[in-house]
């Protein structure tokens, strides 16, 4: 099961491709998941700002973009 916190539970000190790149870590599935750069691209959060930077809907979507990457089967 996959979670999106309200409060994002984001990991400011790495960047937003390291957020969904940690998730994608301990994916349960890790050959069916998408990349991690393609996650992000497609949910318009920018990979070049700290993930501290980000507006709260970039912080909103990278925190739905990590969740995705774990590859859940229930969100």
């Amino acid at each position: 099961m996959g979670v999106v916190f309200q409060t994002f539970a984001l990991f400011d000190e790495l960047s937003p491709l390291d957020n969904v790149r940690l998730a994608r870590a301990h994916a349960t599935r890790p050959d069916e998941t998408a990349e991690p750069a393609t996650l992000l691209e497609e949910l318009r959060v920018p990979t070049d700002v700290r993930t501290a930077s980000l507006s709260g809907g970039q912080r909103q979507r990278l925190a739905i973009a990590r969740t995705l990457a774990y590859h859940p089967d229930v969100v």
